[in-house]
């Protein structure tokens, strides 16, 4: 008896487990244009009371950071987010990094080389080592065309002096210029 309640709680924790690990690698937010959905491909556990889950990309503040959670550099790991709705993008809002302080932006790896893809083509884009919000245009064949999605894939890092990962604090297209109605 002792033996199969063992059990049923190691498959309970192991089922608990499971399900977090895979909610911390999906966010959804219902907003004025419908509702989002962020997916990553992986991401760092919460450590020392922080977390880095995909809801920091959206949160509006560069102090806190989605950190990817493969081993090394974060190469290949990527960012998607969803609209229930087909969505016209011409630029992407982003900041670099993990900017909690000036010491966390250094000691955790950036986003060098991003390939960003949408229903309507993708291209590769060099991002500033700098903290704080930036911009990225979508090149003219992409920009404005309906989309389903968009996507972030991480091909080179600026490296972090302490931590092999990568961080990034804000992912936010401009679903602001073309989606009224």
């Amino acid at each position: 008896m002792k033996k199969t309640i063992a059990m049923m709680s190691c498959a309970a924790l192991f089922t608990a487990a499971a399900y977090a690990a895979e909610a911390q690698t999906g966010f959804v937010e219902q907003t004025q244009f419908g509702k989002i959905t962020v997916t990553t491909s992986s991401t760092l556990p919460p450590q020392a009371g922080n977390s880095y889950a995909p809801g920091k990309l959206m949160d509006g503040d560069v102090r806190t950071a989605w950190v990817e959670g493969a081993p090394g550099d974060g190469i290949g790991e990527w960012i998607r987010v969803a609209y229930e709705s087909p969505m016209r993008i011409n630029r992407i809002y982003f900041a670099n990094g993990y900017g909690k302080t000036e010491k966390s932006y250094r000691e955790n790896g950036r986003i060098k080389g991003a390939e960003i893809s949408t229903e309507a083509g993708s291209f590769t884009k060099t991002l500033s080592d700098v903290k704080g919000e930036q911009t990225i245009e979508l090149p003219k064949a992409m920009a404005g065309k309906k989309t389903r999605w968009i996507k972030l894939t991480i091909k080179s890092v600026y490296p972090g002096t302490k931590y092999k990962d990568t961080a990034f604090a804000e992912f936010r297209p401009d679903l602001e210029e073309n989606n009224y109605e």
